[in-house]
């Protein structure tokens, strides 16, 4: 499974690295889409796009076809991906992660692929220390600084994650608050 997850790490980089090089080759030929990248919008903008030159608008084409062929790996990795969780020996450790609001089965099982064995941690802070969560502290002497984490001792899958996580829990958090009942019910004539 982690080589599994690892794949889709990459797959999703070089579709990040190809959506780049196409949005650098607009901007050099003074083109802008004004909202959000890789909406629909987005997308039919991208087809209406026309250039004097034909060698321009090949390139065009050239670059939305490898948009295209990126991100065929990237869905097959991640369907793979739910499809063989529930199979593997380490599911009801991912199913528990994966209890975290905002944690989807892909966050849970990268973190679960990259960290393997949980029980070889003897606390909690060592493995915060693992995937480098722990605040970064300068001392000398009597004087102490703390920072925040270094990015340098993170995992960079697990770090990578850990912001889907972020992410999704600000934007589609798949959870609803629970209004509370009311106290009493009001009278429907009263109203």
């Amino acid at each position: 499974m982690r080589d599994l997850v690892r794949m889709r790490a990459q797959a999703m980089k070089d579709q990040r690295k190809t959506r780049q090089q196409l949005l650098s080759f607009l901007l050099r030929h003074g083109r802008s889409y004004p909202g959000k990248h890789w909406t629909k919008m987005h997308r039919r903008w991208l087809g209406e796009q026309k250039f004097a030159h034909a060698a321009q608008h090949l390139v065009l084409e050239e670059l939305l076809g490898r948009i295209e062929r990126a991100e065929e790996p990237s869905l097959r990795l991640k369907q793979a991906i739910i499809d063989l969780v529930p199979a593997w020996t380490l599911a009801p450790v991912v199913a528990a992660v994966q209890a975290l609001r905002g944690v989807s089965i892909l966050v849970a099982a990268t973190v679960v692929a990259e960290v393997g064995n949980f029980s070889r941690f003897s606390s909690p802070r060592q493995l915060m220390a693992y995937l480098g969560l722990n605040p970064s502290e300068h001392s000398s002497g009597a004087t102490i600084k703390r920072g925040p984490r270094s990015h340098r001792t993170e995992r960079p899958r697990v770090r990578a994650a850990r912001h889907d996580a972020r992410f999704h829990l600000m934007h589609d958090p798949g959870w609803r608050p629970v209004a509370p009942e009311p106290l009493c019910q009001p009278d429907p004539l009263t109203i």
